[in-house]
């Protein structure tokens, strides 16, 4: 029993001492975009999302960084994923919505800008004054 314990206790301590949340994933993932290591950023939003499935900010974050990479449908489905979780989240509208009308979804691209219009973001009022006539 004491053996048992100890070895709780050891794993305890080692998750405590190493162990890392996922806004630290995400911050580093952050700052690897910044520096342009576009393959490193999105190792590390990845592993903020392995640890918090419901981190919309990092899927949001992976999606700009997929869409700078020229995955296009990645970047749209992290954008959703982080809408699905957080429906008020209007830069994850703004963002797909720009990814789509290059993608020749016009519609559904004006779409997503007239939601994160709703939502309170003052950009997308620009944006669908130049690409939503």
């Amino acid at each position: 029993m004491n053996r048992l314990v100890f070895i709780v206790g050891f794993i305890c301590l080692g998750q405590m001492l190493f162990g890392q949340t996922a806004n630290e994933f995400y911050e580093r993932g952050k700052e690897k975009a910044n520096l342009g290591k576009y393959k490193e950023a999105i190792y590390e939003f990845n592993r903020a999302i392995e640890t918090d499935r419901k981190f919309a900010k990092a899927y949001n974050s992976r999606g700009v960084v997929k869409e700078i990479i020229g995955d296009f449908k990645g970047a749209i489905k992290d954008y959703s994923t982080a809408i699905d979780i957080e429906p008020g989240f209007y830069l994850a509208y703004y963002n797909r919505g720009l990814v789509k009308i290059f993608m020749g979804q016009q519609e559904s691209g004006c779409e997503d800008l007239d939601k994160a219009e709703a939502l309170g973001h003052r950009r997308a009022t620009k944006a669908k004054k130049e690409c939503c006539r």
